[in-house]
């Protein structure tokens, strides 16, 4: 079964997630998510291989089909028009269209994908993504100290659209935004009719509450968060007005701490407000500088911020849109419980995008493998499917051999019944008597017939003695030409043999006639392709054979469908009519079909006629 791990690293944690079997029916094996420790510089490189070490170890994630998503924060979104629409023309000349536009770095220091968003005529629109090589390279050297060499690199925005649009959530006939709210950046996805029309990320997430709680109460920054979860993972309605019972200002000491912890709880409800608030701001600038017909039909919320209390109440009080949190888990078979599934809601969207990649579905088809990050080591991926294919290949091999020696079995038996019966006639032909006065014209002994005869008949392959055969007619039918005069040689005089007639039969082209008709019905009725008959009769003539043979009454020949004897006659008649040429007249039906006393078919009396030639 298919297996593939996807990665996402942001600023602060790394997300790992294990699947296994296809995007129509995942199953993940493993997830996790770990804190990257802070550091710049020297620090940072050590500081994410320590927490990509941890995640795959608690994820028990493989680490060979690893996709590696890049955070978008990283990179530089630009939407350009160029004068060509055929992908691999703008591929060529995709880094120079974009050098206008890239003012931050150099365009050699970026590695550039692009997304055709729409046409026009001639032009075309793209979505670019330039990421740059030094953030490319510090992820690759940290997965490659931990172990991991990922055969692909993309981003991490893409994954979250390939989840969407592997579960469905993107087909719509209006627009649709997506809103991945995490702990310090937040990503925004515009989609039309199910592709994705813009993509922005900005650096606001629910860090955001934190660090204005640890200014207002004067906290250090791990102090605020911890209380801000606190307050925040408890089920409390955040828009309940603040009420101080009387009885508790009956005591000064419980008056002061409840009144406390009132006061933070209240800070905190109106820090998440201000996060609301400018989290609805964030949206609309996205979506203001595109030109759509329709206002959003939905807005999807997912990532940690989707776990807020009340963040979709209050964001729907704010937007038109309908807002919706997004539970990608349910489409997915997993073993988490209720709770650890609400926690695992947030983080595996994108990494499990990043997996589907593997599995064939990469509707964007990000890679910044590129240049010099390009993955070269594919081989040692594939030497496993590599010798299963040679044992696969093997395998064939050997069950051909078996089958082609089967049917060369079958075929040398054909062929020793065609022998056999040409043997017969070919010894009645070259019988001393039967060619009669004709002997005593040609350079023919009545030793070197028996030789011959005997060589027809002798223990060698069924193929050779027929060769033998007709190598031999066809030898004595150019003496008996020469012989009788029938044709002019170019160096040869004249013999007194050839000037005699006596003792020459009435039409001496007749013999030559009945040498040859032998080899014609043997090789016609072999190339019918019928396995099993058998000559009863063969009477040879000057101009005609009668024959009785027996076919049987049904019979499959090659792939088509299974046919009669008579087809089979009828078959006999063509492929006389190759052989013969014009010499080849037509093939009578005698009329008498009988079936054979031993059961083998029917035997049929047929008659094949030839033209006369000239002396």
């Amino acid at each position: 079964m298919a297996r593939a791990t996807g990665v996402q690293i942001t600023g602060s944690v790394v997300r790992v997630i294990d699947i296994e079997g296809s995007i129509k029916k995942p199953k993940v094996r493993g997830c996790a998510e770990v804190s990257i420790a802070p550091g710049d510089g020297e620090d940072r490189i050590p500081n994410l291989t320590k927490a990509l070490k941890e995640a795959f170890k608690h994820a028990k994630a493989g680490r060979d089909q690893v996709v590696l998503g890049i955070p978008i924060r990283d990179c530089i979104v630009r939407e350009i028009t160029v004068p060509f629409t055929d992908p691999a023309q703008i591929r060529k000349v995709i880094k120079f269209e974009c050098e206008a536009h890239i003012h931050a770095c150099s365009i050699d220091e970026v590695v550039i994908c692009f997304h055709k968003v729409a046409e026009l005529g001639a032009r075309s629109t793209l979505l670019v993504v330039a990421a740059k090589k030094e953030k490319i390279r510090e992820q690759l050297q940290a997965l490659e100290k931990a172990g991991i060499d990922p055969l692909a690199v993309d981003l991490d925005a893409a994954g979250l659209f390939n989840v969407l649009k592997a579960q469905g959530l993107t087909e719509s006939e209006k627009p649709l935004v997506v809103c991945d709210v995490g702990y310090t950046c937040t990503t925004i996805m515009l989609l039309l009719e199910g592709d994705l029309r813009l993509v922005r990320s900005m650096r606001l997430g629910t860090e955001f509450i934190t660090q204005r709680v640890g200014r207002d109460l004067d906290l250090d920054p791990d102090e605020a968060r911890t209380r801000t979860q606190a307050i925040l993972v408890q089920d409390v309605d955040l828009e309940e007005d603040l009420i101080v019972p009387a009885d508790a200002f009956e005591e000064g000491g419980a008056e002061t701490k409840k009144s406390s912890a009132e006061l933070e709880r209240d800070i905190i409800r109106q820090r998440q407000k201000e996060f609301v608030k400018r989290l609805e701001q964030e949206i609309y600038r996205t979506l203001a500088p595109v030109d759509i017909d329709d206002p959003p039909e939905k807005v999807f919320l997912l990532g940690p911020g989707a776990n807020l209390p009340r963040i979709v109440s209050e964001l729907q009080e704010k937007m038109e849109p309908r807002v919706e949190r997004l539970h990608l888990l349910e489409n997915m078979d997993h073993r988490f419980d209720s709770d650890a599934t609400r926690i695992y809601e947030a983080i595996v969207p994108t990494p499990a995008g990043l997996a589907f990649k593997q599995f064939g579905h990469d509707p964007l088809g990000f890679d910044f493998r590129q240049e010099e990050f390009v993955f070269a080591n594919r081989f040692d991926r594939l030497k496993v499917p590599i010798f299963c294919l040679i044992l696969l290949m093997a395998a064939l091999n050997v069950v051909w051999w078996n089958f082609d020696t089967k049917m060369n079995a079958h075929r040398e038996s054909i062929l020793e019944g065609i022998a056999k019966t040409a043997a017969d006639e070919f010894k009645k032909v070259m019988d001393e008597k039967r060619l009669g006065t004709l002997v005593s014209y040609v350079p023919v002994k009545p030793a070197e017939l028996k030789r011959l005869a005997r060589r027809a008949s002798a223990d060698t392959p069924p193929i050779k003695r027929i060769n033998i055969m007709g190598r031999t007619i066809k030898e004595l039918d150019d003496q008996l030409l020469d012989a009788y005069g029938l044709r002019k040689t170019s160096k040869k005089k004249p013999s007194r043999r050839r000037s005699s007639t006596k003792n020459i039969p009435q039409d001496p082209s007749g013999y030559r006639s009945a040498l040859i008709l032998l080899e014609w019905l043997c090789k016609a009725v072999a190339d019918t392709g019928v396995r099993e008959f058998a000559f009863n009769r063969v009477n040879i003539n000057p101009h005609e054979i009668l024959f009785n043979i027996t076919l049987p009454e049904t019979v499959q020949i090659g792939d088509e469908k299974t046919v009669g004897y008579r087809k089979v006659i009828a078959m006999i008649d063509s492929n006389l009519q190759k052989l013969a040429g014009s010499d080849f007249e037509k093939l009578e039906d005698q009329g008498r079909h009988e079936l054979n006393k031993g059961g083998r078919g029917v035997d049929v009396n047929l008659r094949a006629l030839f033209k006369k030639q000239d002396k």
